[in-house]
């Protein structure tokens, strides 16, 4: 009975091992979309904060412009009509900000898009404001993308 527990300990370990390799994980499709990102509103002990799937959103040196669209998962909350998705103009690394022109989507205020050129390598800073609908205090965060 103990060489039986201790085998399968063994293999577990081995098959949790293979997960965390780094070519396991390059192999593998990823389990969501740096062109649509998902934005939440989650609750912590005595706080609001917004939290994106995908941190950083990554993207590959592409050599051209892509699309990224948000969608803001809260019915209460919409994104801000002009702060909602606004690039930083400093980049943390690169020569120039790739995120271009963002703008709202649609009517109800869930989605917000901006442009992304790729071909700049390097980590940009954003930041994203949403604000409850029926009024009170936005909610910001200041996550990042990074190409190359």
């Amino acid at each position: 009975m103990k060489k039986i527990v201790l085998i399968c300990v063994a293999g577990s370990a081995v098959a949790l091992a293979a997960c965390t390799t780094p070519g396991f994980l390059l192999g593998g499709a990823t389990p969501f979309n740096p062109q649509h990102p998902q934005v939440y509103v989650v609750k912590g002990s005595h706080t609001l904060y917004l939290v994106v799937d995908q941190e950083p959103i990554v993207f590959p040196a592409y050599k051209g412009k892509v699309k990224i669209k948000w969608k803001l998962r809260d019915s209460d909350y919409e994104f801000d009509r002009v702060e909602g998705i606004k690039p930083d103009p400093k980049p943390l690394s690169g020569a120039r900000n790739a995120i271009g022109v963002c703008m709202p989507e649609g009517t109800d205020g869930s989605e917000f898009s901006c442009e992304n050129d790729t071909a700049v390598p390097g980590v940009f800073k954003y930041s994203i404001t949403a604000k409850p609908k029926k009024g009170g205090v936005p909610i910001k965060l200041d996550p990042t993308i990074a190409n190359g």
